[in-house]
């Protein structure tokens, strides 16, 4: 019969006549098959059917709608409705959404903010819920929320930026949890330095955002934090002394805890640090304990040692000469630390006792403490210099030397070097002069350290300078945020790089593969299993060490190569390292595929106090 019949097939000979008016509504798209093939859903609006589509089974299919009117995916249920269960005819009906979207922004049906009333699962069957799946087993809806910043289609195929989004501070500070959440500080809700009042929990999965007071008498401006292995903890070390009346700038001693599985941070019971410390760095060792080095106070010069169960011990064996200002150092793989001072000078820390350092050489290239840089490999370091090169050298070697290798576009002062699943470098904000928004850079590069070439891609929204963080997150993408306090912009704000390995070539969300399950703890130079969706279609396997990043310093970040065995169709046999390159504390595992196309993160504990799955934020 004509007339408007809401259906996508002719069945026999007829037309469809499309209105010639623009239509300025919501475009929705659903990616979804069905395991029979036969299966049907309805897409509801407000409560009402908009359409109804019917899927085929083998690859995904995507369904479009044009609303006639602006809508959230808050408003939208995806509603499968004909169910079929036969298991001694071998039918058995499911619904998979695996990417909904709404006007270019995507959710990730797996998201932790997508409500399933057909989700089944073993422990406990179907239950109504936040069920983190992608697949209806019975007629039911998905429920969708308004969190994601995912761009669901990336036209020039060099990724894509969110949304500049919301948070309640400037993220000075910013440290990626093992339970994949983000906690920052480093300024009041009115964009005033201090870190003595507030801190943010920011979880990347639900685009929720909540923030705390910090009940201690401690100003954390300024200071460096670090994961406590030994109890899984974030130590925070040092900061600023006007929260105890003492000057602006000015350096304390303080340690503080944060503990990620009650939100709380609160005075470490042992003991503080010998020395102030107002800009000191600090990084996890290979035995579970963290050095402090650097910062005002008048102990810049001599690291001093953490351990939670036995306290503090200063080095004094040690002698150096480094400026104060956040001094930049890796663990090698023999176990000593390599220190890079802002004048040049590169030191080598035996750890042991009360430690012992040589100096090694000097840098020998244009550099500054404001460089951001990385460790991409095992022993190799990677750092931006102050005339826009990339220069790399080797820590293993007994006198390391710096090269050029790559040209970038600025110097990138208080920019962002953080490594991605595949192995590359991403390069984030900066600016060629110290602060100065003219300055600014906005464009995105990656280095690819297997060619020394460098990509240019999509530019970020806004600059960020002075104060800024930049991360990779477990989902894959970026965090980059904050600058400011003081600065030519006060970003209470974050935006986030999806980069071009979550696409395909022709712009489309990618298929990503997928880590069904994972120990959340494992050993150093050990082995495990984990299961994933297709084993067969795992091309790689990588880890991350968590990025903890302030003032373009982030000692512990680095990247690995495990070596794995496919054992069965789903299940996988992975190798840790040792402790000297896989330092203990929270790793992002990835499993890729042949395209570079990363899974979501599983979160792996090294040689680390029991990694706690929290609950997501919800707002």
């Amino acid at each position: 019969m004509p007339g408007f019949g809401r259906g996508e097939k002719l069945h026999t000979k007829g037309c469809f006549q499309f209105a010639g008016t623009t239509n300025d509504g919501s475009q929705i798209q659903i990616r979804a098959r069905g395991q029979e093939g036969t299966e049907r859903f309805d897409l509801v609006i407000d409560g009402e059917v908009a359409r109804t589509f019917t899927t085929a089974s083998g690859d995904y299919q995507t369904f479009t709608y044009t609303h006639s009117a602006t809508v959230t995916p808050a408003d939208i249920r995806v509603q499968f409705i004909n169910n079929q269960y036969n298991p001694a005819q071998g039918v058995d009906a499911n619904l998979e959404v695996d990417i909904f979207s709404v006007d270019g922004k995507a959710c990730q049906t797996e998201s932790p903010t997508v409500y399933s009333t057909g989700t089944w699962k073993p422990a406990d069957g179907i239950t109504p819920g936040f069920r983190e799946s992608e697949t209806l087993h019975v007629n039911g809806y998905f429920q969708f929320s308004d969190a994601s910043y995912l761009v669901d289609t990336d036209a020039d195929g060099d990724g894509e930026w969110s949304d500049v989004e919301p948070l309640g501070l400037i993220p000075i500070h910013a440290i990626v949890l093992p339970d994949g959440k983000v906690f920052s500080f480093g300024t009041t809700a009115l964009e005033m330095q201090s870190a003595e009042f507030i801190y943010s929990i920011y979880d990347p999965e639900t685009g929720v955002e909540v923030i705390l007071p910090n009940t201690t008498d401690t100003d954390i401006f300024c200071s460096n934090m670090s994961l406590d292995p030994i109890t899984g903890s974030v130590m925070i070390f040092g900061g600023d002394a006007r929260g105890e009346g003492g000057p602006v700038n000015g350096p304390v001693n303080d340690v503080l805890v944060f503990d990620y599985t009650d939100m709380t941070i609160r005075d470490a019971t042992q003991g503080e640090m010998e020395y102030d410390r107002w800009y000191g760095s600090s990084m996890t060792l290979p035995n579970g304990e963290i050095m402090g080095l650097g910062g005002t106070g008048g102990g810049e010069d001599i690291p001093e040692v953490f351990n939670a169960t036995t306290g503090w011990r200063t080095l004094t064996g040690v002698n150096m000469n480094i400026n104060y200002c956040y001094p930049k150092m890796w663990v090698t793989s023999n176990g000593s630390v390599v220190v890079m001072s802002n004048s040049g000078s590169i030191y080598r820390i035996n750890t042991a006792g009360t430690g012992s350092a040589l100096q090694i050489g000097t840098a020998g290239v244009p550099h500054s403490n404001t460089s951001p840089g990385v460790m991409y490999d095992v022993d190799k370091i990677a750092f931006v210099g102050t005339i826009a090169k990339i220069y790399v050298g080797d820590l293993s070697f007994t006198n390391p030397t710096f090269t050029a290798v790559a040209v970038v576009l600025s110097a990138r002062r208080d920019g962002g070097m953080s490594m991605l699943p595949d192995g590359r470098v991403i390069i984030t904000g900066g600016s060629t002069q110290f602060n100065v928004l003219g300055t600014a850079v906005y464009a995105t590069e990656i280095w690819d350290p297997a060619i020394n070439e460098v990509e240019v891609v999509e530019d970020i929204e806004l600059g960020r300078l002075y104060h800024s963080t930049h991360l990779l997150l477990p989902n894959g993408t970026i965090w980059a945020a904050g600058g400011g306090a003081p600065g030519p912009l006060t970003n209470l704000n974050a935006e986030f790089n999806a980069p071009s390995y979550l696409y395909n070539a022709d712009g489309t969300l990618a298929d990503r593969p997928m880590i069904t399950a994972a120990p959340s703890n494992v050993n150093n130079s050990d082995r495990f299993t984990i299961n994933v969706d297709n084993a067969n279609a795992v091309d790689r396997i990588t880890a991350v060490c968590s990025d903890a990043l302030t003032h373009a310093v982030n000692s512990d970040n680095r990247f690995v190569e495990l070596n794995f065995t496919v054992i069965d169709g789903d299940t996988i046999e992975v190798t840790t390292l040792g402790a000297n390159i896989m330092v203990p504390g929270t790793w992002m595992l990835f499993a890729l595929d042949a395209n570079g196309t990363p899974s979501d993160a599983a979160m792996l504990g090294v040689a680390m106090a029991n990694v706690i799955d929290m609950p997501h934020l919800l707002g």
